[in-house]
């Protein structure tokens, strides 16, 4: 009995530091204070304060009220993420013999290239009547 109420203390000592961590883990991605900001400031949600957090919940509710700017960000986040994608495509083909083929197909084919320059504004797009 008494290695069960040694294991279930241990157990409750590892579920209370990963409470912890995830905490620290929520403030740190200021997670927290935007929830206490977005549900009206409810006791529940304590968190300290620091110059990040308050420069981070300035933006944040500045993006809430502005959409132009809202919308800006979003396209900047959006080409952030394609670029990356891309980034990631070029580095995969490196290391991966098929994935590397296909790539070399995909970027020689000339239906491929057309489409890439109509869609980047270099060429413009045929009009069929």
């Amino acid at each position: 009995m008494v290695y069960i109420t040694i294991i279930n203390r241990e157990r409750n000592e590892q579920i209370i530091e990963q409470a912890k961590e995830l905490n620290q883990h929520l403030i740190e991605h200021n997670i927290t204070p935007n929830c206490f900001e977005v549900f009206k400031k409810p006791n529940s949600l304590k968190y300290t304060s620091t110059k990040k957090i308050e420069t981070y919940l300035a933006r944040f509710n500045e993006l809430l009220k502005n959409d132009q700017l809202r919308n800006k960000q979003n396209k900047k986040i959006d080409q952030k993420i394609f670029i990356k994608k891309r980034l990631d495509i070029i580095y995969k083909s490196f290391f991966n013999k098929p994935y590397r083929g296909w790539l070399l197909k995909r970027i020689t084919d000339k239906n491929w290239q057309k489409e890439k320059l109509i869609q980047l504004g270099f060429k413009k797009q045929k009009r069929i009547l």
